[in-house]
């Protein structure tokens, strides 16, 4: 069927009136398409046909309304009437979605504090204060400790108090003094003039000594004092940390949303260092959500007891004693026959012989050094391990 239908009926023309408003402000292609299948006129026209059932079913499968059996009755853009009425309400209003969260939930591993935020600078820096998303300080902490060993310096002095004992005189039987006899006798320091006789102990008497010798005094007592130094640095850290919530911020009351082992936390911006942290006491491994590890000390509770072991000197050694002495082989000693320094290795021996021995005097003399190690440590404080994203 082709051309223009009848003119529509005079009865119909009140319904067209009501329909023409709400086809015109309801631009859905439906309602268009049952207005080309009606063969309205225009837009602001809106014609009825006399049998609109018959004409719907010839309108359908034709194309000169405009309709394309083969892609599900849509219509083209050219087809769409012209928009000639104000939109109406529903038109005009578009539905607003969701308002975004300003956090997002993460997990809190059980055992551990957070999510927080991380400020952290140098000794010599002033840290920011917590704000934003994060304005409450829940902990403050020292980096880095450092303190060196203690210093030690441990040494001995001139060895003092050094004396020397009296020179001994030993006899033989022989003239080579090869042939010892039993004991032997000290022999007195000046002043003095000493006979040289065999103790009542010795296994020989004066008629069996053929030679003699006199040893060298030997060094006795003495000490040396330590001399010992200790230099303790002060302890310092390299900086210092500060860890904020989001108590009082506007994810505060929001977590409840999250559900267990969860907590709504907005990603930590400048001046925050990193992501979310979590937090625990003492030195632990880092949860796998959170991989970066920091450990921050509680610097009020710091403790030293870094300092050195005492410092010791052992006897002694190595000091020696000079003598000489004169020989006499008359009782008085008038007028010597040898003078010599001492030791006298081997002397041929008269049952009158007499000896003088000088003063000795002790030379030298060191003393070993032990101790001055150092010792004690350093206790930062109570730490604090922070792990972030």
């Amino acid at each position: 069927m082709t051309g223009r239908m009848p003119t529509k009926p005079a009865s119909l023309r009140p319904l067209a009136r009501l329909l023409r408003p709400l086809l015109r402000s309801i631009a859905l292609t439906p309602l268009i398409g049952c207005a080309v299948l009606m063969d309205f006129q225009d837009a602001t026209d809106l014609p009825l046909e006399v049998d609109a059932a018959a004409s719907l079913s010839e309108k359908v499968p034709g194309q000169a309304t405009g309709l394309n059996a083969n892609d599900g009755g849509s219509v083209p853009d050219g087809d769409l009437p012209a928009d000639t009425g104000s939109k109406s309400d529903a038109s005009a209003t578009t539905e607003a979605g969701p308002t975004p969260l300003p956090c997002e939930c993460v997990a809190v591993p059980a055992g551990w504090e957070g999510p927080s935020a991380l400020l952290e600078g140098t000794a010599a820096q002033t840290l920011a204060a917590c704000s934003g998303d994060y304005p409450t300080t829940v902990y403050e902490g020292a980096v880095s400790p450092v303190a060196p060993s203690a210093e030690c310096v441990c040494s001995c002095g001139v060895a003092q108090g050094i004396s020397c004992a009296a020179p001994a005189a030993s006899y033989f039987r022989d003239r080579n003094c090869q042939a010892a006899c039993t004991s032997a006798t000290a022999i007195a320091t000046t002043p003095g003039c000493t006979r040289l006789t065999t103790p009542s102990s010795s296994s020989c008497s004066d008629g069996d000594v053929r030679s003699f010798s006199l040893a060298t005094p030997t060094a006795v007592g003495g000490a040396c004092a330590p001399v010992a130094s200790t230099n303790v640095q002060a302890p310092r850290f390299a900086g210092r940390a500060r860890l904020c919530s989001t108590a009082g911020g506007p994810a505060a009351s929001l977590s409840a949303i999250c559900g267990a082992a969860r907590a709504c936390a907005a990603r930590p911006t400048s001046p925050f260092a990193g992501g979310r942290c979590v937090s625990r006491i003492g030195e632990w491994a880092c949860p796998s959500d959170y991989p970066t590890k920091h450990v921050y000390y509680d610097d009020t509770k710091q403790s030293d007891n870094r300092g050195c072991s005492a410092c010791t000197c052992g006897a002694p050694v190595g000091a020696s004693c000079t003598a000489s002495a004169s020989l006499y082989s008359l009782n008085s000693c008038a007028s010597p026959t040898a003078t010599t320094s001492l030791p006298i290795n081997c002397q041929l021996f008269a049952s009158s012989m007499r000896a003088n021995v000088t003063t000795p005097t002790p030379q030298g003399g060191t003393c070993a050094a032990s101790g001055g190690v150092p010792n004690g440590s350093f206790y930062p404080g109570t730490p604090t391990t922070v792990c972030c994203e």
